[in-house]
């Protein structure tokens, strides 16, 4: 007998994945929802292979739908409770995607679900919770620090990551076999059903921030106390599609293995490591706290999926003067031209006083639009906003990429920083140049050090042959 290969945490998901399964096969039901029409009529509910769930319930005496009532619908747009072998289920409201209806007698109403769930609401509430995610790749936690995870009899040994948010212990994980794929997200402690939500988005946000990937599809949160012969809850959920990129800035394998063919290798050795749990926990800390953060790593998926080289360009002009604003408020006085913020009230008093001088030669169109630069005399110009951050944290551009920095109002107005767009290359290495820019401001912000492609170069290097550049960058 072979010795077991070596584990840091195993987890047992036969339980979630066989409540899944059960909450899929086609059962019937009895609609207990007396304030709508379908109340007391027989259903049933299955899911066929990748589709919706699909419902159907058979009426012999349906009653039309009154406009403006709670018969809208004939209630499906309503909360609608269920019941099946003495257990309860729920569709949540407005998770109906489209009502059809035949002709016949008795009537078959059928409409398609993005919700469905086995317990009631209160049923999730306070609960160890896990969200079991099917996914089309396989997704790699390599980029971060892990643990080994074995699942049933598969050993990963890079499958999981521990993450800490708002005090509170998350695993994020995978499982991965021949016949399916999982992202799995679930709580170490009890936790309220949206808290524990809010969490998992911010853990997929992140996730995908570092891995290109963004786990969206079909979702299935599971309750995971009790055994498995007791009554599973489970909720089902549908978003709109993933958007699976593999666009990366980390890569600590590459960068160690490029370091062996280069005369760095022992200077730069201490940063051939993966993002610590630290850091990625800062990320996803950042992310749920800040709405405009969190639609900023989301922006920057949008541009990954862009094939219009412009409209990428756009989109992460877009996200570097998001996460550039984010940067000023939270550094206003070290990023304003003065910095003692006494003084700067005294300078801006005595210019308001020069210009009251001259208040009779100055329409008042012309003093609200002087008023406003007053206010604004101690705020950085916008190419500084731009380009601050970058020295606060250390790193000092070349003239080349600050150049570049400053094109983002080219892309933000639907204009190319080359006359005529003739040479698309060029082009193309502009918007990941800001690409790259975005990230490193991205990764600095959450508290990161270590390596990162430098993906103009990266990109080159993959295509073009033969190649000079730089791969990688420390920051």
């Amino acid at each position: 007998m072979k010795d077991e290969l070596p584990y840091d945490i195993e987890k047992d998901i036969f339980g979630s994945l066989k409540a899944i399964k059960s909450l899929q096969s086609e059962k019937v039901y009895k609609i207990k929802s007396p304030e709508t029409p379908l109340n007391n009529k027989l259903a049933t509910i299955e899911k066929i292979g990748t589709d919706d769930f699909l419902c159907k319930v058979y009426c012999e005496d349906l009653i039309e739908p009154i406009a403006g009532s709670k018969s809208a619908g004939y209630g499906a747009f309503e909360d609608l409770h269920l019941e099946s072998d003495e257990d309860i289920y729920f569709i949540k409201a407005k998770s109906v995607l489209e009502i059809n209806m035949s002709l016949n007698i008795p009537s078959l109403l059928q409409f398609k679900l993005t919700h469905f769930q086995r317990g009631g609401v209160e049923d999730f509430d306070n609960k160890h919770l896990r969200l079991i995610i099917p996914v089309s790749n396989k997704p790699s936690l390599t980029a971060l620090t892990n643990k080994r995870l074995k699942t049933g009899n598969h050993y990963l040994p890079s499958g999981l990551v521990e993450v800490n948010l708002n005090n509170e212990p998350f695993h994020l994980y995978k499982s991965v076999n021949a016949d399916s794929n999982y992202l799995i997200i679930e709580s170490q402690e009890p936790i309220t059903f949206d808290k524990f939500k809010k969490a998992s988005d911010s853990l997929i946000t992140a996730y995908a921030l570092i891995s290109g990937n963004l786990h969206l599809g079909e979702y299935f949160y599971h309750v995971i106390e009790g055994d498995f012969n007791a009554k599973q809850r489970v909720i089902y959920e549908k978003n709109e599609p993933a958007a699976i990129t593999n666009v990366t800035l980390l890569n600590h394998i590459e960068f160690k293995n490029h370091l062996e063919n280069t005369t760095s290798s022992k200077a730069f050795h201490h940063h051939c490591v993966p993002m610590s749990t630290d850091v990625f926990s800062s990320l996803c800390q950042t992310i749920h706290d800040n709405t405009i953060y969190a639609r900023c790593c989301r922006f920057i998926i949008e541009g990954h999926q862009s094939k219009q080289v412009l409209l990428k360009g756009g989109i992460y002009s877009i996200g570097i003067e998001t996460i550039a604003a984010i940067l000023y408020e939270e550094n206003a006085e070290r990023i304003n031209p003065i910095e003692d913020k006494k003084l700067a009230k005294k300078i801006i008093s005595k210019v308001r006083e020069a210009i009251g001088e001259y208040d009779a030669f100055i329409s008042s169109y012309g003093k609200n639009i002087l008023d406003a630069k007053i206010n604004a005399l101690n705020s950085p110009t916008n190419a500084k906003k731009l380009s601050r951050p970058f020295e606060l944290f250390g790193i000092t551009l070349p003239e080349e990429d600050v150049a570049i920095l400053n094109t983002r109002n080219k892309f933000l107005h639907g204009t190319s920083p080359l006359e005529n767009n003739e040479n698309p290359e060029e082009l193309q290495a502009i918007v990941n140049k800001l690409l790259f820019m975005l990230m490193v401001l991205m990764f600095k912000h959450a508290g990161y050090s270590g390596h990162i492609i430098h993906y103009p170069d990266y990109i080159k290097y993959r295509y073009t042959s033969p190649y000079s550049g730089q791969l990688f960058f420390t920051i």
